[in-house]
């Protein structure tokens, strides 16, 4: 199968908004993300009652309780992580995708397009759904910092609008990530096209 060389090296020199450098610092943020819900998990966990809340109800508020331990109080941080492993990692291999699992228009003239053009494309689709990860990843955070206050008893409830505001985001992010993809696609088509001309 044809395949496409994301480069992470940057030795195509790829122009654009959309670098190898974005994808990277993304890559970073994601790092930083799991890293900082870890060591919130550890530093709260010392300091947790005896009962901590594991589910909550349509309003946000506890619907049900468990004996604290390491199991019930980090599987919040290892749900995110491996989030964050699955679409991350998924993120930066999307480029060796065999062609025929490819849902693009234009599909045979993007297939057609010289390795530093499917590059630009590749970094385009790998830093949004980086991006999107990013943000599942913070609802995750999220989540686990308010339990930690309902558990502490400092709020009585989740903000269901947070997380309301965390699945508008990754819908938003979404649309955003087709619409840019298409037209990054469709310009990278077209310019090849002139080129050929």
């Amino acid at each position: 199968a044809n395949r496409t060389a994301f480069d992470m090296n940057d030795k195509h020199g790829i122009p654009g908004p959309f670098t190898i450098a974005r994808v990277r610092a993304m890559v970073a943020a994601l790092a930083g993300i799991c890293a900082t819900h870890l060591v919130f998990a550890v530093v709260c966990y010392g300091s947790l009652p005896d009962s901590i809340p594991f589910h909550f109800d349509a309003a946000g508020k506890p619907d049900h309780y468990v004996p604290l331990g390491a199991g019930s109080w980090f599987l919040l941080w290892f749900i995110s992580a491996g989030i964050g492993a699955l679409f991350g990692g998924f993120s930066l291999k999307i480029h060796t995708m065999p062609e025929r699992y490819l849902s693009l228009p234009r599909k045979q003239a993007f297939l057609s397009l010289p390795p530093e053009a499917k590059a630009r494309v590749w970094a385009v689709a790998a830093f949004h759904m980086l991006v999107f990860t990013a943000i599942f990843m913070l609802v995750f955070l999220t989540l686990h910092i308010f339990a930690a206050l309902v558990a502490f008893e400092v709020v009585d409830r989740l903000p269901v609008v947070w997380l309301l505001a965390g699945i508008g985001a990754s819908i938003a992010e979404t649309i955003v990530m087709t619409v840019r993809l298409l037209n990054v696609v469709n310009a990278e088509i077209d310019r090849n096209a002139r080129r050929a001309r």
